[in-house]
């Protein structure tokens, strides 16, 4: 079933958006995909369709949520629509999640972490380009906000210039015991 909200408005009104999207599903770099073909928009039909790819998000009781179909895709983040999904990484390990492509983001701009952290002592996250080891563009420490479950907002002020930025988000003493991000914008 097609859920009207997690279609991205460019693709809203399309008649076939229920047709034939047949695909594959996938891992990698810590992540689940999903690999389709979409022939729903104009000009596209049974021998030229588009090729998509998408996140894979479970619920708690392991049902898989709807998939969104969008037209900035896996891999780009556009700061302009509104909070990132945290989930939608490209790539995590132990101790990071990798977003690439990051667009529209400001000179010195500060990003908002919806944030929750259990740990009484709080957690530091560092904001860095590419990789873990990469330039360091913000540092903040997540207080402990009662709870895994207790969301709050979070500034991190940046030292860097606008333009596209491989974001990596660091939490040296790992995500599972200490940090826990909803969005960032």
């Amino acid at each position: 079933m097609i859920e009207p909200e997690l279609v991205s408005p460019a693709f809203r009104g399309i008649e076939n958006l229920r047709h034939d999207r047949h695909g594959n599903f996938f891992t990698g770099n810590n992540q689940w995909f999903y690999a389709f073909n979409d022939k729903g928009r104009p000009g596209r039909g049974e021998f030229f369709r588009d090729s998509c790819l998408s996140y894979v998000h479970f619920r708690e009781d392991g049902s898989m949520e709807p998939i969104r179909l969008d037209s900035t895709g896996v891999g780009q983040y556009d700061l302009t629509q509104g909070p990132v999904d945290a989930r939608d990484f490209f790539a995590a390990g132990d101790t990071f999640l990798s977003f690439p492509n990051v667009y529209n983001l400001k000179k010195n701009a500060s990003l908002l972490f919806l944030a929750a952290s259990g740990n009484p002592k709080g957690t530091e996250l560092e904001v860095r380009e590419k990789t873990i080891d990469g330039p360091l563009l913000g540092k903040i420490s997540v207080p402990f906000t009662g709870g895994w479950d207790q969301f709050r907002t979070i500034e991190c002020g940046l030292i860097n210039t606008a333009r596209v930025y491989n974001l990596c988000l660091v939490c040296r003493s790992g995500w599972k015991s200490n940090l826990t991000i909803q969005s960032f914008s």
